[in-house]
């Protein structure tokens, strides 16, 4: 799992401003986990500018061609769903309000590529 991922997992929300990393809720926050946090914050920042990145291209793909409704990007997709880190997804969907988007890391062993990809064909044609 990335270092995002694990912080995620344990109900922290992360933000990058700048080179400050902002992680809340703070009353979650143990001794462990500070020095996780600390040893891991140039990995962390680097994470989620890599997730901004990739929201922010979606979002803009979506800007670009109104009649698109969804958009994604998939990162590390296994050939063969064996073990090791989850896939890392980050989509992207029009709304009635907007343009909003997200990430998911989906277990490994559990991604299917064809499955995800008709799904998202299906989701995206206009209704």
């Amino acid at each position: 799992m990335s270092v995002v991922g694990r912080l995620r997992a344990v109900g922290l929300r992360l933000e990058a401003r700048g080179d400050t990393l902002v992680v809340e809720p703070r009353s979650a926050l143990t001794d462990e986990l500070r020095a996780f946090i600390r040893e891991n914050k140039p990995a962390i920042l680097t994470e989620l500018e890599t997730l901004e990145r990739r929201r922010g291209r979606l979002e803009r793909e979506l800007a670009d061609h109104p009649e698109q409704r969804v958009a994604a990007d998939v990162a590390d997709a296994p050939v063969r769903p064996e073990g090791g880190p989850p896939v890392s997804v980050v989509i992207a969907v029009r709304t009635v309000a907007g343009i909003v988007s997200a990430e998911l890391h989906v277990p490994r062993e559990r991604f299917d590529a064809a499955l995800f990809m008709r799904t998202l064909t299906e989701t995206g044609k206009p209704s």
